[in-house]
Order: structure tokens, then C-alpha cells, then sequence
């Protein structure tokens, strides 16, 4: 019986391997992979970059964490602070940067070296993040309320300074979610948390008052006052203590003291050292610094709470000058001209001022002195 032999073609593996051992490019290197039920994330780095396997993985999450869309709850703090698109891109930048630092839940798909490249391949899923948001949501709630809660109790007390820094924590907890409806109950009643936070930052100086005591004086051209002038800081009556003050000439000129920030009582003084102009109406501004609210300028909220501090409070204290000629006694050195000291008297007899021979009674001394010395030709 003949036998017959079945002869197969026998190929190489080897050419169906890629040269050098190296692995075929994936699909997904070549072309964005889309996750229906998550979010997927690619990312590369070159090899000859140092800790390479490491930038790969960031690049990778932040492309992840690129595909989420950031929608805006109606009852949301962002919905209502946003008015020209400015806040949807920053905050939604800042929503999303948090969760690439945060988010856990991510898992390795793949990775592929090749060509002098690094790729790896992420995942998330849609409900492992919604879940790790609402956690999130949650977390800001209680940590937000605390602080709104210890910043509103300080700021019925008095102390606004601590409760501006207390509340701009609460901002700070809140805006990774800032974009979420933030509901929680407070004295037997559901608030909105965000609106409650923004509402006490933009309302700070709305109830608060400088007044002045007294806020008028008579006064007299190149001298001091006596008793110092009452400055007094209220929010709703309620003294408010430590609070730095300014206080300039609006009109006219002087040498006036710094005053000290307010005491336990809400109370500060304005010590009026000099008055330098003859103006016969003058205007002194009294208003809080800006200086101890300078984070509101920073990060943000600056666009928001910029407009907050034009609203700063202030009082004007109005100087009255005294119809009395100021008196002035000229004291001329031995050895000066006669004629010059009583040239520069009719100047100030010729400006409102009256000339005395004695030192007694007088306002101001006038002293002069005239010094010649050679010349030379020209």
C-alpha cells in the first residue's frame, strides 16, 4: 500500500514577530480608545525622559479627567456667580485638577513602549466616580457649614477679621463642588450652603459704620487739637474690635496720628497733631484698611469679591477754620538785615497773619537770618 506524505508549508514565526521583540502599536496609541460607561485616558512620555513612567501616568489621568464634563446645577453657587463664562472655565478647571489628585478608582488598561515612546492606558468608570463625587459633595457640606457656622457666630460677636478668614475657608472646602447644589439643614430649616457662604462675603461691610465723635471741629491754622477725636466701628450696633484704620486729608493739609486699631469697646482715636493750610474748609477721611483683606484679592474670587472692597465703610470728620488771623512774632538773628525781616513781616501781615514784637500770645515764630558771602563777577 503507498503511503502518501502530506507536506505542509512551514512559515517562520519570526516574521510574524515585530523586529527586536518589540511589540505591535496598540489601537489604542494610534486612536483615542472612548470608554461608554467611564472615561479613558492616554498618555505618553519618551523614554529618555527621566521618571518617565510616571509623567505617561499623568499625562494620562489628566486626559482622563479632560473627558468629564462639568455640568452646572440651576441651584449651584457657580450658576449664580457666573456671569460671563469666566467662572464656568476657572472653577470647572479647578473641579477638575482636584479630582486628578484625588481620584483612586482609575485602573491600568494597558501600556506599550516603542519607538523611544511610553504609553500607558487609564480607566474610570462612570460610577465610581459618581460615587466618589457625591463622597465628595458630602465631606464639603459638613466641612463647609463648619466653618460658615464658626465664621457667622464670630461675626455676630465682632470679631470680623476671624470670621472673613473663617469664611473664606468655607469657600475654599466648597469649590471643588462648587458646581453641585449644596443642601443642608440649620435651625430647623433646609439652606442652600454655597448661596449662605457667598451671601455673608458679599454682605461683610453692608451693615458696618465708621462714626466719628466729634464730626465736626473748629480749628485754628498751624495748630494742634487737644482732645482726640472719637472714631467708633459697628456691624449692626455690635462693636467690632481689632479693626485697622486709616485716616488722610481730603481737603487741605496737617500732621495727623496713626490711628490704633479698634479696642474690646469697637473704639479707636484720631489725634489731630497740626493744621498746615489756611483752607477755610477742610476734610479728613477716616476708613478701614484694605491690607487685612487682601486674600479676597487673590485666587478665584478676586473678580467676585473685588467690587467688596470699594464698599469699605469710612467716615469724614469737616474742619472749620477759626476767622482769627494767625499771630506771628518775628525773631531776626543779630547780624541780619533789618530791612528783609521787615520786608518778609508785610508778607505775612499781606496773608493773613498778624505780626507781634513779643513771643507772648503768639501762634507761630518766624525766624530769620541772612547770610552774604562773596560773589564773583559774571
Amino acid at each position: 500500500m503507498n503511503k502518501k506524505r502530506l507536506i505542509l508549508p512551514i512559515l517562520l514565526l519570526s516574521c510574524l514577530l515585530p523586529l527586536h521583540g518589540q511589540q505591535a502599536k496598540p489601537a489604542w496609541v494610534t486612536q483615542h480608545p472612548v470608554n461608554p460607561f467611564g472615561f479613558a485616558g492616554v498618555g505618553m512620555a519618551l523614554v529618555s525622559e527621566v521618571d518617565y513612567q510616571q509623567k505617561a501616568k499623568q499625562h494620562a489621568l489628566a486626559d482622563l479627567v479632560s473627558e468629564i464634563k462639568i455640568d452646572i446645577a440651576v441651584n449651584s453657587l457657580m450658576h449664580t456667580i457666573d456671569k460671563d463664562g469666566v467662572a464656568s472655565v476657572t472653577f470647572a478647571e479647578a473641579i477638575r485638577s482636584s479630582a486628578k489628585a484625588e481620584i483612586e478608582q482609575y485602573r491600568l488598561v494597558d501600556s506599550w513602549q516603542g519607538d523611544g515612546q511610553y504609553w500607558v492606558y487609564y480607566e474610570l468608570s462612570r460610577a465610581d466616580y459618581d460615587a466618589y463625587m457625591e463622597a465628595r459633595r458630602q465631606k464639603a457640606i459638613r466641612d463647609g457649614f463648619d466653618f460658615w457656622y464658626r465664621g457667622h457666630t464670630l461675626l455676630a460677636q465682632g470679631d470680623l477679621n476671624s470670621a472673613v478668614e473663617l469664611l473664606l475657608k468655607a469657600m475654599e472646602v466648597i469649590e471643588p463642588v462648587i458646581n453641585q447644589e449644596l443642601l443642608c439643614s440649620y435651625e430647623e430649616k433646609t439652606i442652600n450652603l454655597g448661596m449662605e457662604i457667598y451671601a455673608s462675603l458679599t454682605s461683610l461691610f453692608a451693615n458696618v459704620t465708621v462714626v466719628l465723635n466729634p464730626s465736626t471741629l473748629s480749628v485754628v491754622p498751624f495748630k494742634g487739637i487737644t482732645d482726640p477725636v472719637a472714631i467708633g466701628v459697628y456691624r449692626n450696633g455690635t462693636p467690632l474690635k481689632n479693626i485697622h484704620l486709616t485716616a488722610d486729608f481730603l481737603s487741605g493739609e496737617g500732621d495727623l496720628s496713626a490711628p490704633a486699631p479698634t479696642n474690646e469697646a469697637g473704639v479707636s482715636a484720631l489725634y489731630i497733631r497740626n493744621i498746615t493750610s489756611k483752607q477755610a474748609q477742610q476734610q479728613i477721611r477716616v476708613k478701614m484698611q484694605d491690607a487685612p483683606f487682601a486674600p479676597y484679592l487673590k485666587g478665584a474670587y478676586a473678580t467676585f469679591f473685588s467690587k467688596v472692597l470699594a464698599t469699605l465703610p469710612e467716615a469724614r470728620l469737616t474742619l472749620n477754620l477759626a476767622a482769627t488771623p494767625v499771630v506771628a512774632y518775628m525773631h531776626t538773628l543779630p547780624g541780619s538785615l533789618e530791612g528783609l525781616s521787615r520786608s518778609i513781616g508785610s508778607l505775612l501781615t499781606n496773608n493773613f497773619f498778624s505780626v507781634t514784637d513779643t513771643p507772648n500770645g503768639a501762634d507761630v515764630t518766624v525766624t530769620t537770618e541772612t547770610r552774604i558771602r562773596l560773589g564773583r563777577t559774571v
